[in-house]
């Protein structure tokens, strides 16, 4: 079968309509002086259609008519339509609304005491649901199809093909992907969630120097299989700021324009909206076999499921200074969660693979610094304005508690919680180097050398910590250029301190006719004993790869830093006065480059920390807006 890439862009086309809107209405009433009641409602509404058409020459559809026609005694029978193309496609819907009710009261005593207070209840229900449609045969000039004479049961059962391609896995490449993923509506279930909650908050403020607050609440969610115990839960936090700058011994500071010292401490809360205290089912599915209607079990269920709970404390400092020109904001903060959500590994005997449970207690301290400055200042928009913002965080958490303890090595890994360390730290295999006939081994806890992969079931001491994948350090600068309507704009990032798992190598037992990686070609030979590559091929001793142990080595841990530029944009604003003649009042145009490459990587193997394989493809966007 020939393939040609400029034919195929034409004869493949791919279309996603999105529309979205959004309907909000707000009632205020004045009740009393200083008493206000304000209602409002928002309504969203969310759709999207997509469709993938394949014509009758197309590649794909070509191969599926090969794959699915037999040769019985000389005679062709075609399990698919002889004529016209493939076309699937895909509906999604999302209805959501808000709708709160709010009191207002403020008053001033006495021209030094400062009251705000509030109060109110909110309610929120999102509901999304799709469905996905496959018509075969389709003729897009008639909008036909011959889908109803298809047989998709004896087509599953062809697991490999014995006439046209022979051998070719036929279920597993193009009915999995190509027909029973296109007849299904896999995760476009119908998902209804509903949230509520009801909160009040109290400021004082004495001569606008000192300032209190309180605040209190209580959240709802209803989370479909959640015991209604655990589906509400009361939050609070309090906090006083200190207005410095308005101080008597502040004058002799004139530059500073604001000095604001602020502390805060509270309560947040989380619940994981996929999880469930009861087995849960999903329906309206079919068996292949029979074709009758069929249910799979989604969740084991844990009744012990309850929400996370976060402690924060806060100091800050916020600063204005030099007209305005110099501001920035320095945070201080501690966090102590308990009852982190984490999805555990279960043995394969329970028939299940994972379980979500509150798993651990984790505490985090940090620092984030916030800093701008206006260069220059323009007193027109033709003259020449220039903006540094600046913002900085570092941060250091750890392990507190741990529900469950590992109790094998492969465990400690598929964890990754472990008491004192980091949150989704990397526990790994310790590589004790190739064997004299070129096999892979590992260290043990006690130190013996294990030549094969059931170093995974060692004691979890055999899997030591190689890092962690979150970032500990993490830095932004934008720079901002304006002149005569023309704006120009820069982010770059630098990300720090974290790990990642890249390039590891497989065990191959024999070739395969598809391109190899390029570390083969130092693959352990008994000429080329002076490598970290296995034997390959006619030199592997093992067989098969095991990707749990190979994927979890300790060499194949890289350092994640880097430094990028995120975007960058150039403007231009039409000239209102001009525009104000055909009936705008603004209009813009814009050009942006996203995803640049990485300016700076610590690895030397050519991989994204973010994508942990090829980058993201530079991405240009052109845009209009018009305003009216």
């Amino acid at each position: 079968m020939q393939y040609h890439l400029l034919d195929e862009i034409q004869r493949n086309k791919h279309r996603i309509d999105r529309q979205n809107s959004r309907y909000h209405g707000e009632v205020h009433f004045k009740l009393a002086q200083g008493l206000t009641r304000n209602t409002q409602f928002i309504y969203e509404v969310n759709r999207e259609t997509s469709s993938n058409y394949s014509e009758e020459d197309s590649y794909l559809v070509r191969l599926m008519k090969n794959v699915y026609t037999q040769n019985t005694g000389g005679t062709y029978r075609y399990l698919l339509p002889t004529s016209g193309g493939r076309l699937a496609t895909e509906h999604c819907r999302g209805d959501h609304w808000t709708g709160r009710a709010q009191l207002n009261f403020s008053r001033t005593i006495a021209d030094y005491h400062e009251i705000d207070f509030l109060a109110g209840v909110e309610f929120r229900e999102t509901k999304r649901l799709g469905n996905r449609s496959l018509y075969l045969g389709w003729d897009d000039q008639l909008q036909s199809h011959a889908t109803s004479s298809v047989n998709f049961n004896e087509m599953w059962a062809i697991n490999t093909t014995g006439f046209l391609a022979l051998g070719y896995p036929a279920r597993s490449n193009i009915f999995n992907q190509f027909i029973d993923s296109a007849l299904t509506s896999r995760g476009l279930e119908e998902i209804r969630r509903r949230n509520g909650s009801g909160y009040a908050n109290l400021t004082y403020s004495f001569y606008r120097k000192y300032n209190a607050f309180v605040s209190l609440r209580k959240d709802y969610a209803d989370v479909y299989g959640l015991a209604t115990e655990f589906r509400g839960a009361p939050f609070g936090s309090f906090g006083a700021s200190w207005n410095i700058h308005k101080e008597d011994f502040m004058s002799a500071f004139d530059k500073v324009n604001n000095l604001k010292l602020r502390a805060s401490y509270g309560y947040t809360g989380n619940i994981y909206q996929d999880a469930t205290s009861y087995m849960t089912a999903t329906t309206g599915l079919t068996n292949t076999y029979t074709g009758q209607p069929r249910a799979t079990i989604e969740s084991p269920g844990n009744p012990e499921l309850s929400w996370e709970r976060t402690r924060t404390v806060n100091i800050g400092l916020e600063f204005m200074a030099f007209d305005f020109r110099f501001r920035g904001m320095i945070d201080l903060y501690s966090k102590n969660s308990d009852k982190v959500f984490s999805a555990r590994t279960l043995e394969s005997t329970t028939g299940f693979a994972s379980l979500v449970m509150n798993m651990a207690g984790v505490k985090n301290n940090g620092l984030e610094v916030t800093l701008g400055y206006d260069w220059l200042r323009p007193k027109s928009r033709n003259g020449f304005a220039w903006t540094t913002s600046a913002t900085a965080a570092w941060n250091k958490n750890k392990v507190t508690r741990v529900e469950i303890q590992a109790k094998s090595a492969w465990e400690m890994i598929d964890l990754g919680y472990k008491e004192g360390y980091p949150v989704r730290s990397l526990f790994s295999y310790r590589f004790a180097g190739l064997t004299d006939q070129g096999a892979q081994s590992w260290y043990a806890e006690d130190g013996r050398i294990i030549p094969n992969v059931v170093i995974q079931n060692n004691t979890p001491g055999s899997a030591y910590f190689t890092g962690q994948l979150d970032p500990k350090r993490n830095f932004g600068m934008e720079n901002q250029v304006a002149w005569k309507g023309f704006r120009f704009n820069m982010m770059m990032v630098y990300y720090g301190g974290h790990h990642m798992r890249a390039n590891q190598i497989q065990i191959e037992p024999e070739p395969y006719s598809s391109p190899v990686r390029s570390w083969y070609l130092d693959a352990w030979t008994p000429n080329n004993k002076n490598t970290i590559v296995p034997g390959m091929w006619q030199y592997n001793t093992i067989g098969n790869t095991q990707p749990a142990v190979q994927n979890n080595t300790d060499i194949f841990v890289r350092p994640a830093d880097f430094l990028k530029i995120r975007n960058i944009v150039l403007g231009y604003d039409l000239n209102r006065e001009l525009v104000s003649r055909i009936g705008l009042t603004g209009a813009s145009v814009r050009f942006q480059i996203d995803n640049l490459p990485a300016i700076w990587k610590s690895n030397d193997i050519g991989v994204d920390p973010e994508t942990l394989g090829f980058r993201l493809p530079t991405c240009y966007v052109f845009g209009l807006n018009f305003k009216f």
